[in-house]
């Protein structure tokens, strides 16, 4: 039974507590946890950027699926106003890529990112997520519409983001009750988490153990790193 290594991590751009931008600080965050595959938010996507789902990819030498550019977004003084989305990182080939523009889809667009992982012969569906951070009322309804699109996929699943609300909250409780929460601490502000708004879940069938929330100030979040095994392919 394949064991993985999952993180979620909102890289806020490479922007670190510190203000600095620093996208080689990012890349060792991820290797000094071992992450078979990534969940990446705020990502930028600009040619200034560089593309950081890719250079990320490069440093790393893993495979990419690469988000929608979702719009604009400032992550502190002395940095630019600059497009950014959602980012999956593997260790294991890619086999397909879908996007889907969650609703409302004419202000602040967010997007459910979703891909096919060839792992021991069977495919796994590894998908991301960020809903709005500013609305209440926005990010309900997309992660109202991020379940339904995810309950209908059947194999095995894993979901990962920063959902901007704790496990507490109306929003996260249809997926605690479809999906295993990997569980972990705090994962925001990255200097003193105080609030869970960043999860690992797993469909039926896939066991979690070992969540953890590693020390860093690359992002104004800390990652989510938990440890996964697959059920047995089925002949």
């Amino acid at each position: 039974m394949p064991r993985l290594t999952v993180m979620t991590y909102n890289i806020a751009q490479a922007v670190g507590v510190d203000n600095a931008e620093d996208l080689l600080r990012i890349a060792a965050v991820i290797g000094a946890a071992g992450a078979d595959v990534v969940a990446l938010q705020e990502v930028a996507a600009d040619e200034q950027a560089g593309e950081q789902g890719a250079r990320l990819a490069a440093i790393l030498g893993m495979h990419l699926a690469l988000g929608t550019k979702l719009g604009v977004w400032h992550t502190g003084p002395g940095h630019p106003d600059r497009p950014y989305g959602l980012a999956i990182l593997s260790r294991y080939p890619i086999v397909s890529v879908h996007r889907q523009v969650l609703p409302p889809s004419h202000d602040d667009r967010r997007e459910l990112l979703q891909a096919g992982l060839h792992i021991a012969g069977r495919t796994l569906t590894f998908a991301t997520t960020h809903p709005s951070a500013t609305s209440p009322q926005r990010r309900a309804v997309q992660l109202a519409a991020a379940h339904t699109l995810l309950s209908a996929i059947r194999g095995p699943l894993i979901l990962a983001g920063d959902f901007n609300d704790t496990p507490d909250a109306p929003t996260i409780a249809p997926f605690a009750a479809t999906f295993t929460d990997a569980g972990g601490g705090p994962t925001f502000p990255a200097e003193k988490p105080a609030d869970r708004i960043d999860y690992i879940f797993a469909g039926p069938g896939i066991r979690t153990a070992h969540a953890r929330v590693p020390a860093t100030d690359a992002s104004d979040h800390r990652p989510l790193v938990a440890r996964l095994t697959l059920p047995p392919a089925t002949p």
